[in-house]
Formats: structure tokens, C-alpha cells, sequence
């Protein structure tokens, strides 16, 4: 009776992986007892940071990183539905949610090296990774300078072709808000207007884990204002950015461009720019869906991302 548990065991880790991927498809119904995330703090370069663990017992882990001025807290759904076929971890980037603001600012190479130091601290030598716009970009850089630790790298609606004028425009509406809010009505009532497409939970769950009370009362951002230089307002920004070309065609590892069709960030030409430079890429253009397009089509966003993976 042990014998085919016994074969499974003695199995190459590659085959599996894929046996344990097909016992727990992505498709597969969220585990009733894990609602929710475990919030874990750790110390790194010089930071106190911030991830949450959906922990389950699957082979394969499966890190998340989120876009400017967003949290890990934006994964939550696509988390509940996927954790029981992958340890997802979502962090938060240095300088947002609940992770310490950088005196050493925000390079995609200090935002790599905070990976590269979580990865350390889950004891994940070799994970998929998966980032949304900055996030991709993070993840490019990462896989590019590790490419060993990096199975399979999804990008949603960020890359190279990324609009940097656009990105820049769309950070200065955001980040010209006013300093506080008395209540949290006050502060749901901005947060609709700053995200029109949003729907109200996902407009409470911004306020709920992206705002908190300070010491003088007032509701504020939890991110660091001077996120804002990371889109190329200085030098060292702007050299990352024109060596993001090169660092995607050295990438080794299967790559998925998952790109919203309505998009005011990246255009479809641009996507396919992307899929065409990297060695291995395919892109999923999502219809109904903008720049953040696991918030505007998150089920269409699972479908692709599964397929992939699986």
C-alpha cells in the first residue's frame, strides 16, 4: 500500500512539483480556515519589514509584490483563492504599509536586496515571483541578477514599456492630497475620488491597511511622500530605468506580461515589445481592465496567471 507514496517521494523535485501542482490547482477553493494572512515583521538593511504569509503546506512558494503606493494588503483576494496550491507571501515594499520608511531612499536596487533578504528569511531558494507595475519592475531586476532563484516571473501591466510620462503624472495627482483628514469618512470620501474605478470594499480595504491615525489625530497616508523621486525624478532612478531593456532580455526564467487593455500606463504595442525582447514570454491582454488589472478583472487576472504557473 506504501508503494506509490514511496515512488511519489523518491521522485525528482521537478516532477514533484508537478504532480503537487496538479493535487492543488490553482482553481482549487480557498481552505476554509485560512481566511486571512499571518502579518510578520523582520529586520533587514537597516529596515524593520513588513510581509504577509498565507503559509500552507504546497511545494512551491510564491512571492507577491505590490505597485507605488499600494501594500501587500492589494493580493488579499487573489490570495484567498490561490494559497492552497502555493505559500504565498506578499510583502510590503520599504517606505509603505507596515514596513519602515528608507533614510537611504528607493532604488530598484535597494527594493531587490529587500527581496533578496525575505527570500533569506523564508528560506526560499527558488520561488515564482509575480510583481504589479514598480513591482515588476523590482521583479525584473531581482530575476535578472538571480536568476536562480527565480522558477517562473509574472509582470502585470509593467515592464520597460512603461509609460514614465504618464506614471509621473498620475504621482503627482496622488501624492498632492492634503496633509490629513479628521475622520475616516473624510478620508474614504478622497480615496474614491483618487480611485474612481475602485469598488467601495476595495476603497475600504485602501483605508483600512494604506492610512493610519497619527499622534496629532488626523488620518494619514501610512507610504513615504518621498516615494514620489522613484519614477525617475533623479539620476540613479533615470539609470535604472534605460537599463531595464538590457536586464529583461538576459532574464532566463518562463516570463507572463499580463496587461490591461485599458491601460493609460502601458499600450498594447508596448506589451508586445516586452514579450518580444524577453527570451521566454508570452502576454494575456486583459479586456475591461486598467493598470491595476487584478483589482479590475481579478478572476480573468487568476485564469491567466494559473494557466501559467500550472
Amino acid at each position: 500500500m506504501l508503494r506509490p507514496y514511496i515512488a511519489i517521494l523518491a521522485s525528482p523535485p521537478e516532477l514533484l512539483e508537478r504532480i503537487m501542482a496538479r493535487r492543488f490547482p490553482l482553481t482549487e477553493a480557498a481552505n476554509a480556515f485560512r481566511t486571512r494572512p499571518i502579518s510578520q515583521h523582520f529586520e533587514a538593511n537597516g529596515l524593520r519589514l513588513h510581509f504577509l504569509d498565507w503559509g500552507e503546506e504546497a511545494p512551491t512558494q510564491l512571492l507577491l509584490l505590490h505597485g507605488l503606493s499600494s501594500n501587500a494588503h492589494t493580493w488579499d483576494d487573489f490570495a484567498k483563492e490561490a494559497h492552497t496550491s502555493y505559500r504565498i507571501v506578499a510583502a510590503d515594499l520599504r517606505g509603505h504599509g507596515e514596513s519602515g520608511h528608507a533614510a537611504d531612499g528607493y532604488t530598484l536596487e535597494r527594493f531587490a536586496a529587500d527581496l533578496k533578504a525575505l527570500a533569506r528569511h523564508l528560506n526560499a531558494r527558488r520561488f515564482h515571483l509575480m510583481g504589479a507595475s514598480l513591482g515588476a519592475l523590482i521583479a525584473i531586476y531581482f530575476a535578472s541578477e538571480n536568476p536562480r532563484m527565480v522558477q517562473k516571473l509574472v509582470l502585470e501591466d509593467g515592464g520597460p514599456g512603461l509609460d514614465m510620462t504618464a506614471a509621473r503624472q498620475g504621482a503627482e495627482a496622488r501624492f498632492r492630497r492634503p496633509f490629513g483628514f479628521d475622520t475616516p469618512e473624510e478620508a474614504q470620501a478622497w480615496l474614491r475620488s483618487a480611485y474612481p474605478r475602485d469598488a467601495e470594499e476595495r476603497v475600504k480595504a485602501r483605508f483600512q491597511y494604506g492610512m493610519k491615525q497619527n499622534w496629532a489625530g488626523k488620518w494619514v497616508l501610512r507610504e513615504d511622500p518621498d516615494l514620489f523621486w522613484v519614477l525617475g525624478g533623479y539620476q540613479k532612478a533615470a539609470e535604472e530605468m534605460d537599463g531595464m531593456g538590457d536586464r529583461l532580455k538576459s532574464l532566463e526564467c518562463p516570463v507572463l506580461l499580463v496587461h490591461g487593455q485599458e491601460s493609460v500606463l502601458m499600450s498594447a504595442e508596448a506589451a508586445e515589445r516586452i514579450a518580444g525582447a524577453a527570451p521566454h514570454c508570452e502576454v494575456a491582454h486583459i479586456p475591461g481592465a486598467g493598470h491595476s488589472v487584478h483589482s479590475d478583472q481579478p478572476e480573468l487576472f487568476r485564469q491567466a496567471v494559473a494557466r501559467f504557473l500550472t
